[in-house]
């Protein structure tokens, strides 16, 4: 009975006094799982990682089947001279489309006005449409060219009724068409509010916002105008800007964005002072600026004040 309570005043002797003690056969020492927990933890973080990764599914970005391209009307012969005194439109369209160019052309309707034109050189006679347009437009008609390339001459205010089909923006050769412009970065309203000025309300046939898009319709040299502006305003504005992060090693960052935005804008009045080009932006967790600009030199001036 003695051996039994020896040993285990032994034990907690050995405890007591800090001595070590060999761990039963059954329980593992405590170092020996470190290596299999840090294993472990690493994996885990590297899971954790995969499963933040964004998935992506990408789109075409095709929106909408524009017409393919046609060919222009195919016009051969001789330069020719024109030489009109006041005469009826009517005579005009009948002499250049039907004497001089050989087409096929209905008028729908009276064609009202008179024209006087004189060439000093002889004119080409693939120009002759595009003259014979300008002219139509200038009384409120319109020249549509069909399937068959015959020409319905015909009201401006109807012509897109009357021939309701779509034209690719980009084809050559005049006519009176509808066409479908896809917008690639700035949107269809802030597009048509540029057009505006320089295209009537009944051009704009739809303004579509879900696929950002433009349907206008017009002539030909209508068309090609208002494509060079879409070719001018329609590009990526966020490679156009420049960013700016300014960490302050005093003061506050809210009431330092005030002042400086104060500053930016008491050098004109509503649209017009520096504040519209320069978006200051502050971050209280970094203390910092968050500076967005068009213009890369203004980084500059900001960061010496």
């Amino acid at each position: 009975m003695l051996v039994p309570l020896l040993t285990s005043c032994a034990l907690l002797d050995n405890q007591y006094r800090g001595e070590p003690s060999e761990p039963s056969a059954g329980i593992a020492a405590p170092g020996a799982q470190e290596p299999a927990l840090s294993r472990s933890a690493g994996e885990l973080a590297d899971a954790a990682e995969e499963r933040v990764k964004p998935v992506l599914y990408r789109g075409n970005d095709r929106q909408v089947r524009v017409p393919e391209k046609r060919d222009a009307v195919r016009l051969v012969g001789d330069a020719v001279s024109l030489n009109f005194e006041d005469a009826p439109l009517s005579e005009v369209v009948h002499a250049v489309l039907g004497d001089i160019l050989g087409l096929d052309y209905i008028l729908d309707g009276p064609v009202n006005g008179t024209i006087t034109l004189r060439s000093r050189t002889p004119i080409p006679r693939d120009q002759l449409l595009t003259i014979l347009e300008s002219l139509l437009s200038a009384n409120q008609m319109a020249m549509v060219r069909d399937s068959q390339d015959r020409y319905l001459v015909t009201g401006t205010q109807q012509a897109s009724r009357q021939a309701p089909r779509l034209s690719n923006p980009r084809d050559p050769g005049a006519g009176y068409s509808t066409v479908i412009i896809p917008l690639q970065y700035i949107s269809a309203s802030n597009m048509a509010e540029i057009l505006r000025p320089v295209a009537d309300d009944p051009a704009f046939l739809r303004i579509d916002n879900t696929r950002n898009l433009l349907m206008l319709a017009g002539t030909r040299l209508q068309i090609d105008g208002w494509l060079d502006m879409v070719d001018t305003f329609d590009v990526d504005l966020l490679k156009g800007m420049s960013v700016g992060l300014f960490t302050l090693e005093h003061g506050r960052v809210g009431d330092t964005a005030n002042v400086l935005q104060g500053m930016l804008n008491s050098g004109g009045n509503g649209n017009d002072d520096v504040g519209q080009l320069v978006k200051i932006i502050p971050i209280e967790r970094l203390n910092s600026l968050l500076v967005v600009t068009p213009r890369s030199h203004y980084l500059d001036t900001l960061g010496t004040w």
